[in-house]
């Protein structure tokens, strides 16, 4: 065997190992993981709802700077009502946005499997900025999405006023002013809380 030929035969089996030890990797790496902005992105706008809750799902699990989109999506499918609750420490700006003025109204099946993803993911991190939503959505359509918000307002406040997400709406209402009363009186609390930190960041 020429010199040649054996230079070409060992150059083939080395070509061909580093094909198996590249595909291989390929394999087994799995799917790339999307960023949270992108994850976000789609739990609004992918084509089906299958999608978009598999979307929003990533996003909760994601814990690379995951709270402001979660709470972006949030806010895309919140529907506030009509009377309006404002937060003591929620910025004004922030607040007056509405779904229906960014990407349109969500609706459906997945709006509700979406919705109740965000909050438990955003009371996971203690959001305190979302409770003006999470008040809101005790009186959601939704009973999972209720039942998902009583959750989160109970762990941020560590308090139980004895509202019930399965009562009327009659009933649950009265419950969910005591908890907007008691948010009132964490907001002076909080909003020092937050200056302090804020300035410890500085």
């Amino acid at each position: 065997m020429s010199p040649r030929t054996l230079l070409s035969l060992v150059a083939v089996v080395l070509l061909g190992a580093f094909a198996a030890v590249y595909g291989w990797k390929i394999l087994f790496s799995g799917p790339r993981k999307l960023p949270p902005e992108k994850l976000a992105q789609l739990a609004v706008s992918a084509p089906s709802p299958e999608e978009k809750v598999k979307a929003a799902g990533e996003l909760v699990r994601s814990s690379d700077g995951a709270v402001e989109h979660m709470r972006e999506v949030l806010r895309q499918y919140h529907r506030p009502a009509a009377s309006g609750h404002n937060s003591p420490t929620a910025d004004p700006a922030a607040g007056s946005q509405s779904p229906a003025t960014s990407s349109g109204q969500q609706s459906g099946a997945e709006a509700s499997e979406v919705k109740a993803m965000m909050i438990t993911g955003l009371a996971q991190e203690w959001d305190f900025d979302s409770m003006p939503m999470f008040l809101e959505a005790l009186d959601d359509e939704s009973y999972l999405v209720r039942a998902r918000a009583h959750l989160a307002v109970q762990r941020l406040l560590q308090v139980d006023v004895g509202y019930r997400p399965e009562d009327p709406p009659e009933i649950r209402r009265p419950y969910i002013q005591k908890f907007r009363e008691e948010w009132q009186k964490m907001g002076v609390l909080i909003h020092k809380f937050q200056q302090r930190r804020k300035s410890g960041e500085q």
